[in-house]
């Protein structure tokens, strides 16, 4: 069994998600996210948990691409590689 943590922007009407931290036995993740008007991206840490050593596993960035309407069409790595549309 894990633990979620979300830190939120209560300054902001809709209170916009800053990060997410998931914490379990053997595996850990972080994932901030970054707000920009109507751009945003999210970085992603995540771990194996090892005792009390964490060891990087893989750290990623990505970006989300929205339509005139602000409804997010494609998700991209930091490195131009399509993850979803």
């Amino acid at each position: 069994m894990g633990k979620i943590d979300h830190t939120l922007d209560l300054t902001k009407q809709y209170h916009n998600l800053l990060q997410s931290r998931e914490e379990g036995l053997e595996r850990s993740q972080t994932q901030t996210y970054l707000w920009d008007g109507n751009a945003a991206s999210v970085y992603t840490q995540a771990a194996h948990t090892a005792g009390s050593i964490d060891e990087d596993l893989n750290i990623r960035h990505a970006y989300y691409l929205q339509d005139d309407l602000g409804s997010p069409i494609r998700l991209l790595y930091g490195d131009g590689a399509v993850k979803e549309t």
